[in-house]
């Protein structure tokens, strides 16, 4: 992944939310995304990003992390997600 900022570099920001790692199988038989997505987040963290998944999926540390539960079913099946999150990179401000 190679993306470029320009002069306004320190003003951007990058919201990722790919396919959830236990999910990935759902959306075809590629190479999963989420774990090179992630790999891509930690290599450029002085960019201001948020990363969604589920809690377990990432290791990120540094990173500050909002979690919920959804509450209710998912992907049609009979059972509730695992905790959502989304990880701020540190060059985000920090969430209260």
């Amino acid at each position: 992944m190679n993306m470029h900022y320009g002069d306004k570099g320190k003003n951007a920001a990058v919201f990722f939310d790919p396919p959830y790692v236990a999910y990935e199988r759902l959306y075809g038989k590629q190479a999963p995304v989420a774990l090179a997505v992630a790999e891509w987040c930690k290599e450029n963290a002085e960019t201001k990003i948020a990363l969604c998944g589920h809690i377990g999926d990432y290791e990120l540390p540094g990173w500050q992390v909002l979690q919920w539960d959804r509450g209710r079913l998912t992907y049609g099946g009979g059972e509730t997600t695992a905790k959502e999150a989304i990880w701020f990179s540190p060059a985000c401000r920090r969430v209260k």
